[in-house]
């Protein structure tokens, strides 16, 4: 049909009207015929700025956010010059490549070029500055706004989330609410909702949750995901389970994966393979991610007959590609079995392949008191009763040492001294969280401990002693599941 108008404006004269030839590139990128708007641009004679807009808009619309970027470029080299439209549109661009280098650069041509002040212009460099990861940038940027709107919040919001600024987050959504100005929308609540479920704010969380129930929008794919998210994370799977079961259709896997994961970090295994089986039977998707997680619920549930490292080896030796996730395995196992030379060993060869962990961050565990999050990284000195924290740790060494507990250095594979190895062990960031609630919490209380990356075996092994020795649950939340230390055992069976 777009190609019959074209030959219609052919055959009229109205092809070389300026407004018919940016209609028609348009069309033409609009259906995906990028070839045929690149020729009918090719025949404008002296493209002006919204013939140019014109093109590069269609391109990142579709997603052709490099394309779209080498465009702008050509204008700018035919000294076409941009107009706040054109840098908007970019800026976009920049946003969905993460290029962060190339975005600070169009913000300075922004900024020459007055477009400063303009509210789209700024809510683009927001959305750029977060996405890229430049948090700061995006903050900063966005307290300049006089008067932001949903769009401004959402994108700042947004933005931290996606980099893992939970706590920020949540204090921007605050803010906003106070503002005044304008309300949280779905997409702001569920920003809100991924912030609540990695920091395990389940009262904030149930709070949204009724929000959404208000506006009508929890029965959203993405929403009951960010749902199921939450409620596993906070350990309330008949929650997550009947948000998993307000979807009214649950075709693809992203709603799935999420409570089969739910189950598997709650250690509910016996679930996880019940609905991976439920979905099979009602013919819904799966993938790696979900065939993945089941295994490692089977694995759970065997775990006393897992401890085959030879047969674990020669799969991973005859495996055909590099893979973080299947190096970590190995490490983790040969650490967990005793054979840190080993672990050494795969840990340098995967740095050889350029194999890096991915996020770089710090180990980080967090706990909270009385509404009040305390924050923990290894070797921690900052925190205003440091001393006491440190003092309880002697304290549960020498009982730990005299109930038989003793550093698992094997598991830490810095090239180091041994007493070293035993000083890095004694100050992990769950360690120093546990110690703090052990001094802050009435006693008796359980202990809640939150961190971003697997609990080591030391630390596993730790914890299981102090849980009896001070006749306390001790719950802590990794990356991988939960953990409910009591009577000197975890509710893990020593599989995580």
């Amino acid at each position: 049909m777009g190609k019959k108008v074209h030959a219609m404006t052919v055959v009229s004269g109205f092809e070389s009207d300026p407004f018919v030839s940016n209609t028609l590139v348009v069309m033409y990128a609009k259906c995906g015929q990028f070839g045929d708007s690149k020729n009918l641009f090719g025949m404008i004679v002296d493209p002006n700025v919204v013939s140019w807009n014109a093109l590069f808009s269609c391109h990142v619309q579709s997603d052709f956010l490099a394309e779209a970027v080498d465009l702008f470029k050509q204008m700018v080299a035919s000294e076409v010059r941009p107009n706040e439209f054109s840098l908007s549109i970019i800026l976009n661009a920049c946003a969905g490549l993460r290029d962060g280098g190339l975005g600070t650069t169009i913000h300075g041509l922004l900024m020459k070029l007055g477009y400063g002040l303009d509210q789209f212009s700024t809510n683009a460099l927001v959305d750029m500055y977060a996405k890229a990861g430049m948090i700061e940038d995006a903050v900063a940027i966005f307290r300049e706004i006089i008067r932001p709107d949903t769009v401004s919040w959402n994108a700042v919001i947004a933005g931290c989330v996606l980099h893992e600024y939970h706590d920020l987050a949540l204090i921007l959504l605050n803010e906003m609410k106070k503002s005044g100005t304008c309300c949280p929308n779905v997409f702001t609540l569920s920003s809100a909702l991924k912030a609540c479920a990695a920091m395990g704010f389940k009262a904030l969380g149930t709070q949204i949750h009724s929000c959404l129930v208000k506006i009508d929008t929890h029965s959203d794919l993405f929403v009951a995901v960010g749902l199921i998210d939450l409620y596993s994370k906070c350990e309330m799977m008949d929650d997550a389970r009947r948000a998993y079961d307000l979807i009214p259709t649950k075709e693809g896997t992203i709603a799935g994966n999420a409570l089969i994961s739910g189950y598997s970090q709650c250690g509910d295994n016996e679930q996880a393979i019940s609905l991976f089986l439920e979905m099979h039977l009602e013919n819904i998707d799966f993938n790696q991610t979900t065939l993945s997680t089941v295994l490692k619920s089977v694995a759970s549930l065997q775990a006393i007959k897992c401890s085959h490292i030879d047969e674990a080896s020669k799969i991973f030796e005859e495996r055909t590609w590099e893979d973080l996730v299947a190096y970590t395995s190995m490490i983790t196992a040969y650490s967990q079995y005793g054979d840190g030379e080993e672990a050494l060993k795969l840990y340098l060869q995967m740095q050889a392949a350029d194999i890096k962990p991915d996020p770089f961050e710090p180990a980080i565990s967090w706990i909270e008191v009385k509404d009040k999050i305390h924050t923990f990284i290894v070797g921690d000195r900052n925190h205003s009763r440091s001393d006491e924290i440190y003092a309880k740790l002697d304290e549960l060494n020498e009982l730990l040492s005299k109930a038989g507990y003793s550093p698992i250095i094997e598991t830490d594979i810095h090239n180091v001294e041994q007493s070293e190895k035993e000083k890095l062990l004694y100050h992990h960031s769950e360690k120093l969280a546990v110690a703090f609630g052990l001094i802050a919490t009435p006693p008796g209380a359980p202990i809640r401990v939150m961190k971003n990356l697997r609990v080591c075996v030391d630390c596993h092994t730790f914890l299981k002693f102090v849980a009896k020795i001070v006749s306390r649950q001790i719950v802590v939340r990794d990356i991988n599941r939960f953990h409910h230390f009591k009577d000197g055992s975890c509710s893990c069976g020593d599989f995580w």
